[in-house]
């Protein structure tokens, strides 16, 4: 949360949490607002929080993302803003592989509200219940999207920073410690990486996404 509220260019921050995970909310700074859901799902909270908070556009960052970076957000918010038609903006791999996919770790995405009520009532799987963008980067012809491709210094296939798991969760805490919890930015992170080959995580194939989308 500290990570994200350094953004340049968002308007506000909230913290959105399921009813069953309300107490999570204690954690949060006093003075960034929560959104407490009883939608069953990680998509329709979302969409949820889109429409009680009247936002007419989104960057969703997981939890799992202890190393989100203030930078990219700002990068998604100035991309969709010389971009008024997309409906969904994140980061891809030089192969077109969405990072959102890939798990790196550092990324939001960033989504129009609209594009995201759409996916709300149209998305059936689990998979895309639960992963909030996927709907719409996996359906090209339904939305308008962009990839900005990532910093060649995490072109390295392995990489994964998401701490989705015990031994992931342990690998970051491992990197906290190395580098200080003060700005930890990802150039750090990726130089320390870089000869510790032991802290990356499973490659993970990622969908690819049209050349004519990147930028």
């Amino acid at each position: 949360m500290r990570c994200v509220t350094d953004c340049q260019q968002l308007d506000g921050v909230v913290v959105v949490l399921g009813a069953a995970d309300a107490a999570l909310g204690e954690l949060a700074p006093s003075n960034v607002p929560l959104h407490i859901s009883d939608r069953p799902d990680a998509l329709g909270r979302i969409a949820s929080a889109a429409d009680a908070f009247q936002a007419d556009a989104v960057v969703r960052i997981g939890a799992e993302h202890p190393f989100v970076d203030p930078v990219f957000l700002d990068r998604l918010a100035t991309t969709a803003a010389a971009h008024p038609r997309c409906d969904y903006i994140g980061f891809c791999s030089q192969h077109g592989g969405s990072a959102g996919r890939a798990a790196l770790g550092w990324f939001g995405d960033w989504c129009r509200t609209e594009a995201l009520w759409r996916a709300d009532r149209e998305a059936t799987l689990a998979v895309d219940r639960e992963q909030p963008t996927r709907f719409l980067w996996t359906h090209p012809e339904y939305f308008s999207l962009r990839f900005i491709p990532l910093p060649s210094e995490l072109e390295r296939e392995g990489l994964r920073m998401a701490s989705g798991s015990e031994e992931a969760w342990e690998h970051a805490l491992t990197i906290h410690d190395a580098l200080g919890h003060e700005d930890v930015d990802w150039r750090r992170i990726a130089g320390l990486l870089s000869g510790l080959p032991e802290f990356h995580g499973a490659a993970v194939e990622g969908e690819a996404v049209s050349s004519r989308a990147v930028e």
